[in-house]
Formats: structure tokens, C-alpha cells, sequence
């Protein structure tokens, strides 16, 4: 007999080969999620960029390195996770003049950014 229904009524059966309507949202939640991160990964990888030269114009000699972690870094993402950039720096900065510096350099025009 057929699998009953919440209000009783007999549901159609459905080839066990065959993806559930669920199955079919997931598939296509998990391609939109898929497509929108490969559209972004260019630009993400130019933030980085201008974070990057931004830190090394403000911080002259004293710039070391600038490494991408968090969930860019380990490619576990979602379209709207935010980036995160570590700045390594060989300066005794008391106070938030490097800051002001970098987002200084990054409110010039960025080729390639709009």
C-alpha cells in the first residue's frame, strides 16, 4: 500500500532513483551558492591586492607581509563572508595613524575595483 499522507490521504510514490523535491532545492541552493563565489573570486583576490599595496605604501620599509585568513583562506566562504587580511608590520605604531594611512591609500581610485 501507499505511504499515508499527514491528513490521511494516500501520497504518490516516488522512484527511490529519483531526487526528492528537497533534494532538488538543495541542488539548486548549493549550484547559486557555487556560482556566486566563482563571480566573486576576482574581485576578492583584487581587494586583497589593494589591501596589500595600500599597507605597503603607508607602511614604507616597515611592511613585512599581508596574509589572507579566515574563511577566504580556507575556501569555506559563503557570497556574503567578509575577507580578512593580516597585516605583519615591523613598526612600534602606538595609535591608529597606520590605519588612518592604509584606508587613506585605499580611498584612492583602485584599478580594477569599482
Amino acid at each position: 500500500p501507499a505511504p499515508r499522507t499527514r491528513s490521511g490521504g494516500n501520497a504518490p510514490r516516488r522512484d527511490p532513483g529519483q531526487p526528492s523535491p528537497a533534494d532538488l532545492v538543495a541542488c539548486h541552493v548549493l549550484h547559486s551558492i557555487g556560482s556566486d563565489l566563482s563571480r566573486t573570486k576576482a574581485i576578492k583576490e583584487e581587494l586583497v591586492q589593494a589591501v596589500t599595496k595600500a599597507s605597503e605604501a603607508a607602511l614604507g620599509k616597515d611592511f613585512q607581509r599581508a596574509v589572507l585568513v579566515g574563511s577566504n583562506a580556507m575556501h569555506i566562504d559563503a557570497p556574503g563572508s567578509d575577507i580578512d587580511v593580516v597585516v605583519f608590520h615591523g613598526a612600534s605604531v602606538q595609535d591608529v595613524t597606520v590605519l588612518k594611512d592604509v584606508m587613506d591609500e585605499l580611498d584612492k581610485p583602485q584599478p580594477g575595483l569599482p
